[in-house]
């Protein structure tokens, strides 16, 4: 890395051209081979490009000097976020701004806006990306030049954004890239089980449960109980969702006696919903409730954030054993834990299923068509799993052949692909 890489990015930062920034001080084009690095810049050429880019003169001149202590609180940085992300506070706050040396800033901004996409305080990271790090590294760079930390830090952030932002393709492929990187075990036990969730989202199962495998063989040698509980319940997940309905529940028992050891209620309420999901798989309804309703009010008394996931599959029960009253009523009362957009139209999709029973078709359909194009048009193929066959197999039944058709067809040709 070379001291011209940080001109460029101040320079761009300060909506600067190189005639504006080169004026009086140096040529363009000698400017222009000092961001390539090309040329050395001399000290007197660095003292007037920091006033004018309203910078210390040390912040230009220490680009090539790493701190080492501050290469030791990076690294450490590094695997909190990924490992014991609740702590990371407290080893984020004492790490001081400017950072002089190049790599060691770019390293501590993409690890910062990596945790906050991790904790998912989504405005702090876009303004970081927005205003920082879109002047750093593009996509058509060679890492081969940066040290080891920078790689780690910008393909682990390359994951995590695209993962928040639902770019799952992209996401698989950077931590992937990422495990080129790491070789501390605690940390590629992190990983494969972040590409073990994304496979599992992309309905790519065979490679969900070989990275689901890696991580619990990796959280065993690391005697890591939390992460073990965690692990068993995606490897359940996986299971149900390959309708290996027995071992989905031998999973999801390891994952529940894990947690009962370490007494993690959010992790027995998480349990508890995937074994709802299990019983549903298996068409034993009345288990399934008593499942989900366990994991309810365990989130209700924990204050969970995914209070909705588990009223949606309980209201699911209630109307496929035709108990339309107590679904109207949890659909009612359910309205106050919408968060998003998504939350409201699979809220509201469900709510078309009892618009048809008491005989309100054009709501059902307005319903049902605003939840699957919302759906479909953000690449949230799981939530849209169903409706379409729902609206065809309306418009079967009203005799309108050609309509059917074609949500039968979208349910076929679409989904099909991605399951």
């Amino acid at each position: 890395m070379h001291l011209g890489k940080k001109l460029r990015y101040l320079r761009l930062k300060n909506n600067l051209s190189q005639e504006k920034l080169a004026k009086g001080i140096v040529s363009v084009s000698h400017l222009s081979n000092l961001e390539s690095g090309r040329y050395s810049a001399s000290e007197e050429t660095i003292r007037f490009l920091a006033k004018r880019l309203k910078v210390s003169e040390r912040y230009l001149s220490g680009s090539l000097t790493p701190d080492k202590n501050l290469d030791k609180q990076l690294s450490k940085l590094f695997v909190t976020i990924l490992t014991d992300v609740t702590n990371t506070p407290k080893i984020l706050e004492p790490i001081l701004e400017p950072i002089n040396c190049i790599y060691q800033e770019w390293t501590y901004f993409y690890l910062t806006c990596s945790y906050y996409y991790k904790v998912n305080k989504l405005d702090k990271a876009k303004e970081i990306e927005e205003n920082t790090l879109t002047y750093f590294i593009s996509e058509n760079d060679s890492l081969t030049e940066y040290p080891q930390i920078l790689k780690q830090a910008y393909y682990y952030y390359k994951g995590i954004s695209a993962y928040r932002n639902n770019h799952l393709e992209t996401s698989y492929r950077s931590f992937n890239k990422l495990t080129e990187y790491v070789h501390f075990n605690k940390i590629y036990a992190a990983i494969q089980y972040n590409l073990a969730l994304i496979s599992y989202q992309l309905s790519d199962y065979f490679k969900a449960k070989k990275h689901a495998d890696e991580a619990i063989k990796l959280y065993i040698n690391n005697g890591d109980l939390e992460k073990l509980a965690i692990a068993h319940n995606l490897l359940g997940t996986i299971f149900c969702d390959t309708f290996m309905f027995k071992e989905s529940l031998q999973e999801l028992e390891k994952a529940m006696n894990y947690s009962n050891i370490l007494k993690f209620s959010s992790h027995k309420a998480r349990i508890f919903h995937n074994q709802g999901l299990v019983y549903k798989g298996m068409n034993n309804l009345p288990d399934a409730l008593k499942q989900f309703m366990k994991s309810y009010e365990l989130k209700i008394i924990i204050k969970s954030e995914s209070i909705l996931a588990t009223l949606v599959e309980i209201i699911k029960c209630h109307i496929v054993l035709n108990q339309y009253s107590d679904a109207k009523k949890l659909a009612r009362t359910s309205s106050q834990y919408l968060k998003t957009e998504r939350d409201y139209h699979q809220l509201s999709s469900l709510k078309g299923s009892i618009d048809l029973y008491e005989g309100n078709e054009a709501e059902f359909i307005k319903k049902k068509t605003e939840a699957l194009n919302y759906f479909i048009n953000n690449k949230l193929f799981k939530n849209a799993k169903g409706i379409a066959k729902e609206l065809g197999d309306f418009y079967f039944k009203t005799n309108k052949y050609k309509n059917a058709a074609t949500y039968y067809r979208m349910e076929l040709n679409v989904f099909s692909e991605r399951w």
